[in-house]
């Protein structure tokens, strides 16, 4: 009896000893895919100011090329899997859409006409004096059928452009200012910081900010995760919602630090980052905002039939 009290007072110390190390090594790290834009300010500030580590994350960054790489990592079983990641709503909505269990939990950037951070370029000698003057023209797009698309296609409507008679081309957004130079493309969809490395040149001016035409408020990303990751998650989910919150705040009150973080975190440089417009935030979507874009997709036909709301986006 003796012997087995021993042995079993060394397995509960050696029990202790394991607990306590697992401790001190602190939370599993929460694996985050991004991409190294402006439009993840509000996670580089969280890091920077140590708004993760105040509600008790452990987050680990992942550089991807774009939203479709994310949800790809999201719903992956492998090594490059991650927890939770950022992308535009558009393509989230058309994940949901072709069944990929992917759901948004926080809010992101939106655009609004006093922070323009799209607009439609053309060569400044061009005959293109307003959007009536696209009519039959082609036109460069990052991406066919997601948000600048829509976009586009909104923005061509509303100024009374057959839309039919467009021609589009995919042209990634550092490749666009060569395009138009080039007269490949007669005007270019483009977004920050690629709109201000473009105005650098005389030869090139904008259009229109045509977000800003369209609508008067658009939500243009999110963060999300899995339903899985967030039936075991919730609590660390609200507390990476709480986080960004914070985030968004800062950014608010101190664009200037904000601005030196973009520098660290996207390596654009300093002078640019200076010059841009930076990228306005809300805390929290709201299922109105993503029921928007769920209706703009289905007529476009971008998806065939709506989705859920609920099924889309989970807020906090």
């Amino acid at each position: 009896m003796p012997r087995i009290r021993v042995l079993l007072s060394i397995i509960w110390i050696l029990a202790l000893a394991a607990c306590a190390d697992r401790s001190a090594e602190g939370p599993a790290p929460i694996r985050i895919g991004y991409i190294p834009i402006s439009d993840n300010a509000q996670m580089y500030v969280a890091i920077e100011q140590g708004y993760f580590q105040q509600e008790g994350l452990n987050v680990e960054l992942r550089s991807m090329s774009g939203g479709p790489r994310i949800i790809e990592a999201l719903v992956s079983m492998g090594s490059e899997k991650i927890d939770i990641g950022y992308s535009n709503v558009v393509s989230i909505i058309a994940a949901r859409a072709q069944g990929f269990p992917v759901v948004a939990i926080a809010g992101g950037p939106i655009e609004t006409p006093g922070r323009p951070t799209h607009a439609v370029l053309v060569r400044a000698d061009s005959a293109i004096k307003s959007v009536k003057d696209l009519q039959g023209k082609t036109l460069a797009v990052n991406a066919l059928r997601n948000i600048d698309h829509i976009m586009l296609l909104r923005y061509l409507e509303a100024g009374g452009v057959d839309t039919a008679g467009i021609k589009l081309v995919e042209v990634p957004f550092p490749q666009m200012e060569n395009v138009l130079l080039t007269s490949t493309v007669d005007a270019a969809a483009t977004i920050e910081p690629f709109m201000t490395f473009a105005l650098k040149r005389d030869s090139i001016r904008v259009l229109d900010h045509h977000y800003a035409v369209v609508e008067p408020r658009t939500v243009v990303g999110s963060y999300l995760t899995t339903e899985q990751w967030l039936g075991s998650n919730q609590d660390s989910a609200r507390r990476f919602v709480a986080a960004l919150g914070k985030a968004t705040e800062f950014i608010r009150s101190d664009q200037q630090a904000t601005r030196r973080m973009l520098v660290k975190y996207t390596q654009v440089d300093a002078e640019t980052t200076a010059a841009m417009q930076l990228t306005e935030f809300q805390e929290q979507h709201q299922a109105s905002d993503i029921q928007r874009w769920i209706e703009e997709m289905v007529r476009w036909k971008m998806i065939s039939a709506p989705v859920e709301v609920s099924a889309v986006f989970r807020g906090f």
